[in-house]
């Protein structure tokens, strides 16, 4: 899996293909009846996407990680933002 470091996305993000294969989440789910948030983009753009979330527990370097993501249909399998940024404060 690869993942991209964002320490300026205020969401840890799973794709939402990802999240199905790992079996984190169902294609079955009817996302509306999650709540929604508005993302903001680097290029100031923003769209407002369902609140699903999924928790995944992963390993860099042998620190083990239990983190909430947002599901959202991304090109990235993996995106670690803030939330896991704080995390990793803990370890360093």
């Amino acid at each position: 899996i690869q993942a991209l470091l964002d320490s300026g996305s205020q969401y840890n993000v799973i794709s939402t293909a990802l999240a199905e294969k790992l079996s984190l989440i169902s294609s079955s789910d009817d996302i509306s009846k999650f709540p929604t948030t508005t993302l903001k983009f680097g290029n100031q753009s923003t769209q407002i996407v369902p609140l699903r979330r999924a928790d995944l527990k992963f390993s860099i370097d042998s620190v083990e990680f239990l983190d909430s993501f947002l599901v959202y249909d991304t090109s990235k399998q993996l995106l670690l933002g803030a939330p896991w940024y704080q995390k990793l404060n803990r370890y360093t």
